[in-house]
């Protein structure tokens, strides 16, 4: 606890009274408080005695040693109230706060200038008082030394050098088996020309503990696969890469046909993964038409493409369907959900008009450059759709996270309340984004003001719009330039945001997970794909179906599934990975094997814009509009989660339609069609294949003589449960 006032502890250049327990006149008394009330001004103006060695950085000596000892993590002083009276910047973000905080709070009792080893700094860390936080470091540690020597130098601020960069040497490290160990350094590149190694200051840190183990700088690797270390030295961070293979050798199918091809074989020769071999047609043809129309395909269609021998077969099923009106209505569906249409504040107008405008912009097959700058800058009434972005919130700050959060890929609200602890982030950057949304009125219409109360608290002024590089943007509207830069085809975020999300759509995992949290410390798994795709992106002027073109084309969209579990080897696409189908692609498909039709019409992909939504597209797991609605995760677990798994096992969804008198089950059965016939078009239209021979034989064993037709009917209602219920149904596989 630091809420007890020791005299002995007091730091000062001002003799005390001797014995504080012999009564003192009154008038002496209130001078010496008066004194005592002076020392923080004292200190503050007043020079500070320097020992003839070399000064201590406070800035870049002591703050590295508060943050390696956790002293300002947020589980101890670098809370949001601090910790027993005592509170620091989070992670060393403000040391203007932490300065203040040590030396002059308090009236200066947390350091004594005369007897260094009894500051209070001191007695707290070597545990030599009570300290809820118990040892921090001895008192013949390197750590105590510093802090002591700065104490007796007089705990100045000599700001004598700044923090430009840390480095990691080496950059990665290649193990080839478990045995070896591999050290690296850390160092810091400061203003004044120096070059320091501060790996015993750098806080250092896995995020995978399971897979490497951490003795000071050296690693060693427990588990195959790539993995990361997160490095932090000051207000900066870094990773280092480690990997080690899984074989020695790759085999299998290696085919390319193109630059994510190459970059995904070149990943996975490193790291020893074998891929395994093409899905066969009618898997891929089902999973091309899932992924694009958001349909099961007519068996008929599927027998058709399997039976072509054309060699571009594929890549002419691909054009077709992206010719197809049923691409707009999906693809504006995911367009919707990444823009959270339908999000609080947007009323059922608004939310029509914003799904319509994104609908447009689908069906003209036009730049999602366009999407983002007409969202950024719209104005007018809500006959305007791309409006629609500015009634989710009407506070300016939450409004720039949704512009970063959405365009740029990027979680820039830890930034509202301190400097990003992991990202590159600062406070004051955070209220110069929001400074482009200050002036936004939503009364009626929404139009731009140019006066604004939003005031940035780190300089206590009103909040000026500036862009990532520091440059300040005035004018009638400052959203203009904001898009401007945002969009340029060389932006560091918007081609490679975008980009993984489409990716991520369609292979089941970003090349970096969240997709909405691109920075430095959150590992990419694969670099060179990443670039590739943001630049084949921006070259095609963000258009979604050139890129989209790309990827289903590719040899790793059309590689098999694998009965294996989810394992580390999925980050590097050595397979498709059968992620859940979303709710209303499900639905539909759940109609086109019990009735023999979709009785969806529009209403499923215009759901975002119904007041309530669908009740069954909630059952099923859809997204909720003020959700942040990621692609659907490749982790097999289910989109609904444990509801919407109970849903299609008892639920009226899947058991009414099952039961359907004018459904495909009854009027097979009416028209006396056979138990095999009956199986036969169940696995064409639910898994576009016939069952096999093992799968003939399990069901159709089923059925004895002299079943009576109600047994039948039910026993077949029960088989059709079990289908709609399998996972090669539930999934895009």
């Amino acid at each position: 606890m630091d809420n007890r006032i020791d005299p002995n502890t007091r730091s000062s250049n001002v003799p005390l009274p001797g014995k504080w327990r012999t009564p003192v006149p009154l008038l002496m008394l209130r001078l010496v408080q008066f004194c005592w009330l002076l020392v923080p001004f004292a200190m503050q103006n007043a020079p500070v005695s320097v020992r003839a060695d070399e000064p201590v950085d406070f800035d870049t000596q002591i703050m590295a040693v508060i943050s390696k000892n956790g002293c300002n993590a947020a589980s101890c002083h670098g809370s949001a109230g601090g910790r027993g009276g005592f509170q620091l910047s989070l992670f060393g973000s403000d040391p203007d706060l932490d300065y203040d905080q040590i030396v002059r709070e308090r009236q200066g009792r947390r350091i004594h200038l005369n007897d260094p080893e009894n500051s209070l700094v001191l007695q707290k860390a070597t545990d030599s008082i009570g300290h809820e936080g118990g040892l921090r470091f001895d008192s013949d540690s390197r750590e105590y030394r510093l802090v002591h020597e700065w104490i007796s130098q007089g705990a100045g601020r000599i700001r004598s050098r700044e923090l430009e960069r840390i480095e990691i040497d080496p950059p990665s490290i290649d193990f080839e088996n478990e045995a070896q160990m591999r050290e690296f350094r850390v160092l810091a590149n400061f203003s004044d020309g120096q070059k320091v190694d501060v790996s015993q200051d750098a806080v250092i840190s896995l995020l995978d503990e399971e897979s490497l183990f951490l003795d000071g700088t050296v690693i060693t690797v427990r588990r195959p696969g790539q993995h990361s270390v997160l490095v932090r030295y000051l207000d900066q961070v870094g990773l280092l890469q480690v990997t080690l293979p899984y074989a020695a050798e790759t085999s299998n199918d290696l085919s390319r046909r193109g630059f994510i091809d190459d970059a995904i074989n070149s990943g996975l020769n490193r790291l020893g993964i074998s891929p395994v071999s093409e899905a066969d047609d009618r898997t891929l043809y089902r999973r091309l038409s899932l992924d694009l129309l958001g349909e099961l395909p007519d068996a008929e269609v599927v027998q058709a493409f399997a039976e072509s021998k054309s060699p571009d077969k594929f890549e002419q099923a691909v054009d077709s369907m992206l010719a197809d009106a049923r691409f707009v209505e999906l693809w504006t569906w995911h367009l919707a959900e990444w823009l959270r249409v339908g999000g609080s504040g947007q009323d059922e107008k608004v939310a029509s008009n914003y799904q319509h405008w994104i609908r447009k912009i689908v069906r003209d097959d036009a730049s999602l450059a366009r999407l983002a700058t007409e969202s950024l800058t719209a104005t007018g009434s809500p006959e305007n759709g791309a409006t629609g972005f500015y009634r989710l919130t009407s506070d300016p700050g939450i409004q720039a996270e949704l512009a970063c959060n959405t365009w740029m890929g990027v979680r820039v609200g830890c930034a509202n309340c301190h400097n990003h602890p992991l990202d590159h982030w600062k406070r004051t950057e955070y209220f110069q984004f929001a400074g482009f949304f200050a002036g936004i009125r939503r009364s009626g219409e929404i139009r731009v003001s140019t006066e604004t109360t939003l005031v940035n608290p780190v300089t206590g002024k009103l909040a000026v719009a500036a862009l990532p590089d520091g440059e300040e943007v005035s004018g009638a509207d400052p959203r203009k330039p904001f898009a401007e830069w945002l969009t340029k085809n060389e932006n560091p975020y918007f081609a490679r945001s975008t980009a993984n999300r489409i990716w991520a759509i369609l292979m089941g995992r970003g090349v970096y997970e969240p997709v909405d949290d691109f920075r430095e410390t959150n590992p990419v798994s694969n670099q060179e794909l990443l670039d590739g795709l943001a630049n084949f992106h921006a070259v095609n002027n963000f258009q979604l179906r050139p890129l989209i073109r790309e990827i289903v084309v590719s040899s790793a969209w059309r590689r098999q599934t694998s009965i294996d579990p989810v394992t580390s080897k999925d980050r590097f696409f050595w397979r498709f990975m059968p992620r859940e189908l979303p709710a209303p692609v499900l639905l539909e498909a759940i109609d086109r094997v019990t009735l023999g039709e979709s009785k969806m019409e529009q209403t499923a992909w215009t759901a975002h814009s119904q007041p309530g939504q669908i009740v069954e597209l909630v059952l099923l797991g859809q997204c909720d509009r003020n959700a942040n609605c990621l692609p659907a995760s490749a982790t097999g677990s289910s989109q609904g989660g444990l509801a919407g798994n109970l849903e299609l096992m008892i639920g009226r969804v899947l058991n009414s339609r099952i039961s359907e008198r004018n459904g495909f089950l009854m009027k097979s059965i009416e028209e006396s069609s056979s138990d095999l016939e009956i199986l036969e078009q169940l696995y064409l239209i639910a898994y576009s294949r016939s069952p096999n021979q093992l799968e003939q034989k399990f069901w159709l064993e089923k059925f004895t003589d002299g079943l009576g037709d109600a047994s039948r009917e039910k026993l077949w209602q029960d088989i059709m449960w079990a289908i709609l219920n399998s996972r090669e149904f539930v999934t895009n596989h």
